[in-house]
């Protein structure tokens, strides 16, 4: 089975304090990944990377082509796209020019796969 996402070697640093050093790992179809750490650990940094809006990065990550990853960052004071979360969720799906009605479907699946539904 192919990896949907591959990540190698890969090290950050913020100023001159070391984030991550030397990550590696896989991600496979219908794995469930956690992410756990103390505050200021790299997290929410790993995440950017992942999802394409951090490249302050070394190492290599291969994404299965035609991957899509959705991020939702902790701290909506930091970036505001929409007023709510199902419409932050679907944002992508409406960038597509997909139906409202539709993207606002699709965008619910997630939340209630991770037990959230109720913030949409």
């Amino acid at each position: 089975m192919d990896a949907l996402i591959e990540v190698k070697e890969l090290n950050v640093s913020i100023k001159e304090r070391k984030l991550l050093n030397n990550v590696a790992f896989r991600i496979y179809p219908s794995q469930r990944v956690y992410i756990v750490g103390e505050n200021g650990s790299g997290k929410s940094t790993l995440l950017e990377i992942l999802a394409g809006f951090n490249d302050e990065k070394s190492g290599d990550i291969t994404r299965k082509k035609g991957l899509k990853i959705g991020y939702l960052i902790q701290d909506s004071s930091e970036w505001f796209l929409a007023p709510t979360v199902i419409e932050d969720t679907a944002f992508s799906l409406l960038a597509e020019k997909i139906d409202p009605k539709i993207a606002a479907q699709k965008a619910l699946k997630p939340l209630e796969m991770l037990n959230i539904a109720n913030l949409k």
